[in-house]
């Protein structure tokens, strides 16, 4: 993932996709936070508090982001 993008697009692996922002830390280099567009993707994909997610950055698109429950 690029410091340099500020948005990236969700997908929840069944070709559903929702544009979302990141805010990326200043103290790490690896830490980010989602912003606009994470509350939507949550209460579509009947996320809850607790619930396990599973995070992937595929190689080959710089701009889409994998998520799914587990």
């Amino acid at each position: 993932m690029s410091r340099s993008k500020k948005k990236y697009i969700l997908s929840n692996g069944n070709r559903n996709s929702w544009e979302c922002s990141i805010r990326w830390a200043a103290r790490s280099k690896s830490e980010c936070y989602l912003g606009l567009g994470w509350k939507r993707f949550v209460s579509e994909n009947n996320l809850c508090v607790g619930d396990s997610i599973k995070v992937e950055v595929p190689k080959d698109d710089d701009k889409t982001i994998i998520i799914t429950k587990v």
